[in-house]
């Protein structure tokens, strides 16, 4: 039988080991949980690079059926869906006397249960 100054060592041990163990896996937990969060972000920044370049995809699709650039007018147009998140495109450093024409274009996408943004925007030169 144990004498009464070691009675209830075990219990103690046996606990400290317990939260010693809880608290480790509440840390990789934790770690996976922001690296799955880590994850979404990045594949969703690739999309919404996609989408922009979507949208100077369409500008120039646009401006092969538009014979005369001279008609182009530098407004934006209207978003458009494509996936999960939109596009849209505005040329811009338009002159009439030129064969080139600047085309910037933004791609968003929206992610309401994490209740942020992202956006992307590019540019490019295209010329007749």
């Amino acid at each position: 039988m144990p004498q009464k100054k070691e009675s209830g060592i075990a219990l103690i041990t046996a606990l400290f080991i317990l939260i010693v163990i809880m608290m480790m896996g509440m840390v990789f937990t934790m770690m996976m949980a922001s690296e799955t969060n880590t994850s979404v972000r990045e594949k969703q920044s690739t999309a919404v690079l996609y989408l922009a370049d979507a949208g100077l995809q369409y500008a120039q699709y646009s401006l092969g059926n538009t014979a005369d650039w001279g008609d182009i007018t530098l407004t934006t147009y209207s978003w458009r869906d494509l996936g999960e998140g939109v596009f849209s495109y505005i040329y811009t450093g338009l002159n009439a006397t030129s064969d080139s024409i600047y085309v910037s274009s933004w791609g968003i996408i929206y992610d309401s249960a994490l209740a942020y943004s992202i956006q992307r925007q590019v540019a490019a030169q295209f010329g007749k």
